[in-house]
């Protein structure tokens, strides 16, 4: 077993849905990792909609997840364990609303 002293850091899975009936993985959604305001990690999801962020130092983190044509996602995360799962359900856009913006 790993000793106590180590430096504390975090694995972190990510799992990106497109929010339906289906909730299809999605595919090159971006996941940022950020630390007081500065981004200091980032992955793309792979086909599976899922995203491992290696190493991250233990504290809290924001973490927003961006996919093309994708309502965002943004949760704020305590890294206080060796390994967290988070699922993000992202919505579609509405193609409506940036009908009416683009005018």
């Amino acid at each position: 077993p790993k000793s106590e002293e180590a430096a504390k850091t975090a694995v972190l899975h990510i799992e990106v849905y497109q929010k339906n009936e289906d909730n299809k993985p999605i595919k090159n959604a971006r996941v940022m990792v950020t630390y007081d305001e500065i981004t200091e990690f980032e992955r793309k999801t792979d086909k599976t909609g899922t995203a491992v962020l290696p190493n991250l130092p233990y504290g809290q983190a924001d973490i927003d997840v961006t996919s093309s044509g994708m309502q965002s996602g943004r949760e704020v995360l305590l890294l206080d364990k060796p390994e967290k799962r988070l699922i993000f359900y992202l919505k579609l856009r509405p193609i409506a609303e940036e009908r009416v913006n683009a005018q």
